[in-house]
């Protein structure tokens, strides 16, 4: 999320700054600053994080498939009996479901007890697993078409008429 908030405030930042009625030496390249909004997305998408613990505390991920011994039995077991001490301190759970959710015991196990407590409302998130590739796919489907138009301008140039065809032409299709 701050990666695209980062692209949008950068890509509306270049669009009024080429707007302007300034002399040509001082407008920024085209072929430059059309980068730049990549370079910020990237930016904020690999160090966001780093970014985010200077200003506030970490947040702490317990993802159980990847904290928890899946090979050995007894260091598995070990695991699934210290889920209930972790949970408890819990304040958000965000469960990624699927079919099998709760066909897996310790799945049902873990919701059971972060919800034991009933007069300790916390929030727990559902995110369908199924839906990520939908998304995904529609993001792919965007970056195309970002490239294809960003290569176009390159190529044609800077003319009006031929921006309010590529925007017709993608609010269209």
């Amino acid at each position: 999320l701050a990666a695209c908030m980062a692209t949008m405030f950068c890509s509306v930042l270049l669009g009024l700054v080429r707007g302007t009625r300034r002399p040509e030496s001082l407008r920024p390249q085209r072929h430059l600053s059309s980068l730049l909004p990549y370079v910020a997305y990237l930016f904020f998408f690999l160090f966001w994080q780093t970014l985010r613990t200077a200003a506030r505390r970490p947040v702490v991920v317990f993802h159980d498939r990847l904290c928890i011994a899946q090979n050995d039995p007894a260091l598995k077991q070990q695991g699934i009996l210290g889920l209930s001490a972790f949970l408890d301190r819990s304040e958000h759970m965000i469960i990624l479901w699927s079919r099998r959710y709760f066909t897996r015991m310790w799945c049902c196990y873990e919701l059971a007890t972060y919800l034991r407590y009933p007069e300790a409302v916390r929030p727990l998130t559902l995110f369908a697993v199924d839906m990520s590739l939908v998304i995904l796919s529609l993001m792919v489907v965007a970056i195309q078409g970002i490239v294809q138009a960003q290569i176009w301008i390159l190529l044609m140039g800077d003319d009006l008429k031929f921006r309010l065809l590529l925007v017709a032409g993608a609010s269209i299709g």
